[in-house]
């Protein structure tokens, strides 16, 4: 059988679509299954470099319009790419995220729906070819003969929002990367910290500051610690993220908030950091925060798990289904709540050993090559 694949995002991969890309690339190329069928990578960017199997072709893609866009986006997946799957004799072809692709009936084709945020959220369309562009990829999901998504709520998403019948979707829930299952020595995690100007022990929020992740009710909880003088030692909050300009509109205008809670001198905002320095960040806090509106899957809370790092979470989306009883687990927008369960953990050394355990044990049940296995399993079924 001759499988395609959608690998756009190799020119991005440092996006959760990037990531999970490449991730499904490297499970792939261990699976002995995968051997018994011809894999053909479409993409635009640069192939990641690696000894990839003899059964694997990797074919450039482009379109006529150059402009880095949502146009250009829209006539690549919808055009440029199944005019070359067509061409190349495909029998099947897998989305590896949501996509506008359509194609005709000879080609079964399989979609890889990470989430539904601008269906819950629809403040994401803030303009007419942000709108019209969904509307596409909402058709795509539409005409896939199979749909694979990374959790149950996702699922539940699909069923209750795109009229998909839960005999067509998989769910494949996400690995971890291997960078965050390796434990740190002390030492090389003090010296990467020391780079931040850090010591262990700190809060730690990370994710992005859009208002979906929900910094502000973060640093508005933390604000009311400050106020209210805890019994115990406030360590300094971290936060991580690309601090978006204030005219953005899904972006929590971080700096802002900070100085108007009088946080200054309490708050670190450490913008963008590489993959490679996250496992120090995650390892040297106390708490991780991700107190987040809606997540597909949130792999940063798998991360923190992997990481025996206590976590705070919310009900919402997946994040209660993937965190069962291995992180406090409180409403999203419940200020007090995670004001109380920041206390809790800071004062309270049983809880954190528990939650430490649970979430190790936890992190321990997600492996890209589960992912990859139930992949191949629903394209080739």
């Amino acid at each position: 059988m001759r499988i395609g694949i959608n690998a756009n995002y190799f020119q991005k991969p440092a996006t959760g679509i990037g990531v999970v890309t490449t991730q499904f690339m490297h499970a792939l190329a261990s699976l002995p299954e995968q051997l018994a069928h011809e894999w053909i990578w479409y993409y635009e960017g640069e192939v990641p470099t690696g000894e990839w199997p003899k059964n694997w072709q990797f074919k450039k893609v482009k379109t006529f319009w150059r402009r880095d866009d949502l146009l250009h986006r829209f006539l690549w997946e919808r055009f440029a790419l199944p005019q070359a799957v067509q061409r190349d004799g495909c029998d099947q072809f897998f989305s590896l995220y949501q996509s506008a692709t359509i194609f005709p009936a000879e080609i079964m084709h399989s979609m890889f729906v990470h989430d539904l945020i601008p269906k819950r959220f629809p403040e994401y369309l803030a303009n007419i070819r942000q709108r019209l562009y969904y509307r596409a990829i909402e058709r795509g999901i539409a005409s896939a003969e199979r749909i694979i998504c990374p959790s149950v709520a996702t699922k539940d998403d699909l069923v209750a929002l795109c009229a998909r019948s839960e005999t067509e979707i998989s769910v494949a829930p996400l690995g971890i990367n291997s960078v965050f299952q390796r434990i740190l020595g002390a030492e090389e995690r003090d010296e990467i910290l020391s780079r931040y100007g850090l010591k262990p022990g700190y809060l730690y929020h990370g994710g992005g500051f859009e208002k979906r992740k929900n910094t502000e009710a973060v640093l508005r909880a933390y604000a009311k610690l400050k106020q209210n003088k805890i019994e115990v030692s406030l360590p300094r909050l971290v936060m991580t993220g690309t601090v978006h300009a204030r005219s953005n509109p899904l972006a929590t205008s971080v700096q802002q908030l900070i100085t108007e809670l009088g946080l200054e001198d309490d708050v670190v905002l450490l913008g963008w950091v590489p993959e490679t320095d996250l496992p120090a960040l995650y390892q040297g806090a106390s708490v991780f925060l991700f107190p987040s509106r809606y997540e597909g899957f949130g792999l940063p809370v798998l991360e923190a798990f992997a990481s025996i790092t206590p976590v705070i979470t919310t009900a919402a989306g997946s994040l209660a289904e993937l965190a069962k009883d291995a992180a406090i687990v409180i409403e999203p927008d419940d200020v007090d709540g995670i004001a109380h369960s920041i206390r809790s953990l800071l004062s309270d050394s049983a809880l954190r050993e528990r939650l430490k355990a649970a979430g190790q044990e936890r992190a321990g049940e997600y492996s890209w090559e589960r992912f990859g296995t139930i992949v191949v399993s629903t394209l080739v079924q």
